[in-house]
């Protein structure tokens, strides 16, 4: 995923004139929320964060950052060098990462390779962690997912996700564990699950599942009509609304749904993100974090790369103001934006190419020259009309020597007989 959009941006920034001082559109790329903090990534591979000011809240100066994970003291985030960095907890280097997941105790992050590295917090009795090709870590436990669809679990003794003795893992999917349990979808489309019934360790009959998760007091399934079913806590998530047309779910001591208008509902503990007025007549989510490791927060993206935060203010629910401004596009550029799997890919600000203008009532693409008009320049807001009595043969010209004149179209149209031609010798012989 993020090799793709690294090749699309090294090709859109190669095609800019290296003589272009290119401003960039620093917006907010990916969030992701713990038990009292949120983080977020920048366009430009920065980090900031918000929250409790114990914890880790001061985060290291981080430029290149691709990916972020928020746990329960702790967020990590993966360079675009595949090392790992972060803040509130001292963790062992890696440096070949493709994936980190952090919970309350431990994090993990899972190399190229196929081996998975505890970087800090609590191992309890590790399996041996090689391959790995799916990771993740709540309250009280982790679960790997191995290549051939088995999957391992340890944590807290006992029953808060740590203990599969009696549960079948093997030919599984994806894995996901929230404060005190955890579920696995199998490749049959059914899930098992284990953990505290009060955290969501029993779960419904449920059959063409797509999706599952655990967060901090429940766990849930997103089936393939985009339905969706969350068990747990009837205070903190387990008693939600009824669910259709749903995209993804986050639960923390709250849970909010995204469903597919870009449009967000929010139910739990009212005291920590599950009463949210501040997404009243908001569209264009695309992102959300709640925190699985009992977060007191949540967190949305807008695809205009501006985050909305709700909860306990002091534990992440309230964002800092300047990732809550909308981003300026100069005028003559676009904001490039390209969202894949509802996360928004590195964006910056594009200049339109020539025989192309940037339309100053959106900022969101350019416009191509119509007929009689030509653009040879980048980074304009208009297009150069041609001499009266000439046009262009084409749309998107971008040299003055494709003007012509109405005669010269006229003879073009009866040496070829192209009746492309027509509109443009109308608009020539119009002047």
């Amino acid at each position: 995923m993020y090799f793709i959009n690294k090749m699309r941006l090294f090709v859109i920034l190669s095609l800019i004139p290296s003589v272009l001082s290119l401003p960039e559109c620093t917006a907010v790329s990916q969030i992701s929320c713990g038990a009292s903090k949120c983080g977020a990534i920048m366009t430009d591979g920065t980090v900031q964060a918000w929250g409790l000011g114990y914890f880790g809240y001061i985060v290291p100066t981080l430029t290149n950052a691709i990916d972020i994970s928020c746990g329960g003291s702790v967020c990590v985030v993966i360079k675009d060098d595949n090392s790992v960095a972060g803040w509130g907890i001292s963790f062992q280097p890696v440096y070949n990462a493709v994936d980190v997941s952090c919970g309350r105790k431990t994090c993990i992050a899972l190399q190229d390779e196929g081996t998975a590295v505890i970087l800090s917090g609590v191992t309890y009795d590790a399996p041996t962690l090689t391959n790995v090709n799916g990771i993740s870590c709540g309250g009280n436990a982790c679960v790997v997912l191995d290549n051939n669809g088995n999957a391992y679990a340890w944590g807290t003794p006992g029953i808060y996700g740590g203990d599969t003795d009696n549960v079948d893992l093997t030919n599984i999917a994806k894995v996901s564990c929230g404060g005190g349990a955890c579920i696995a979808l199998k490749n049959d489309k059914t899930v098992v699950v284990w953990g505290s019934d009060a955290y969501g360790g029993t779960a419904p009959t449920l059959t063409n599942v797509s999706k599952v998760f655990c967060g901090g007091y429940v766990c849930g399934a997103i089936m393939t009509d985009r339905t969706a079913k969350v068990w747990g806590d009837v205070n903190r998530g387990g008693n939600p609304p009824t669910l259709t047309d749903v995209v993804d779910i986050s639960c923390g001591s709250a849970c909010v749904a995204l469903l597919t208008n870009g449009t967000a509902i929010v139910w739990g503990d009212p005291n920590y993100g599950g009463n949210a007025p501040i997404l009243n007549n908001i569209t264009g989510i695309t992102g959300i974090s709640c925190g699985a490791s009992f977060g007191k927060a949540c967190a949305a993206l807008k695809n205009d790369g501006t985050v909305v935060a709700w909860g306990d203010p002091e534990k992440g629910g309230t964002a800092p103001a300047e990732l809550q401004e909308q981003i300026t596009v100069p005028a003559g550029f676009y904001k490039n934006v390209d969202w894949r799997n509802n996360l928004p890919s590195p964006d910056i600000c594009v200049p339109c190419s020539p025989g192309t203008y940037q339309d100053v009532t959106s900022s969101e693409s350019c416009k191509i020259c119509p007929l009689g008009t030509y653009q040879n320049q980048t980074g304009h807001t208009s297009c150069k009309d041609c001499p009266s009595g000439w046009s262009t043969t084409v749309l998107g010209s971008t040299m003055e020597t494709d003007c012509l004149t109405a005669i010269q179209i006229k003879q073009k149209f009866v040496e070829s007989r192209d009746p492309t031609l027509v509109p443009a010798y109308n608009v020539a012989n119009s002047c």
